[in-house]
């Protein structure tokens, strides 16, 4: 009988880049994760850390979200994001705002912080709680992923809500190997 080519040598070849996370790993840059694809939706770059995202939702103003890499770009992997911060001038998101705020945050957790597409669903159902619930401050673990929530009102009177996200690790190195970059 003969060898096939992933028996052997080859196999271990094969095996090891795919444990390596060569061949499944994606560094992407961080307005593409924000932007969901359509016209509806704009990201524009305040500095090298500070984005802002806008969508227009139909029959309502703008949502925007400004979006910080809280200065945690990781020195030993330069320009790959550690940390992201979501905040929103809104005491509460309407049905539309979140959905929308609930896909942004999924691809970030995925694209970003290497989270599996399974664990979306209860992030969902999280966030969905938490923008029911009064002013506060919480935080879930999902998996290597840290969200934090947050909502109160500013030193202005002016109502805000604050999403984190962050993990521990190295982003693009194993097992992190899905990262966003600041650029």
């Amino acid at each position: 009988m003969a060898r096939r080519p992933w028996q052997g040598l080859g196999g271990a070849l094969l095996a090891l880049s795919l444990l390596s996370g060569g061949a499944g790993a994606a560094t992407v840059a961080i307005a593409t994760v924000l932007s969901d694809g359509t016209r509806a939706t704009t990201v524009g770059g305040l500095d090298p850390v500070s984005l802002e995202v806008t969508r227009q939702l139909p029959g309502a103003a703008p949502l925007k979200l400004g979006v910080s890499l809280n200065g945690q770009i990781d020195s030993t992997a330069p320009g790959r994001v550690s940390g992201v911060t979501v905040a929103a001038p809104r005491a509460r998101f309407s049905a539309a705002e979140q959905g929308f705020v609930t896909g942004l945050v999924g691809r970030l957790a995925t694209q970003c912080f290497n989270l599996l597409p399974a664990r979306r669903a209860a992030i969902a159902a999280w966030l969905g709680q938490q923008n029911a619930a009064g002013a506060r401050r919480v935080a879930a673990t999902f998996g290597p992923l840290k969200l934090q929530w947050a909502r109160g009102v500013d030193s202005g009177n002016r109502p805000f809500t604050e999403l984190t996200l962050g993990r521990s690790g190295t982003p693009g190195a194993a097992p992190w190997v899905n990262a966003c970059r600041a650029y």
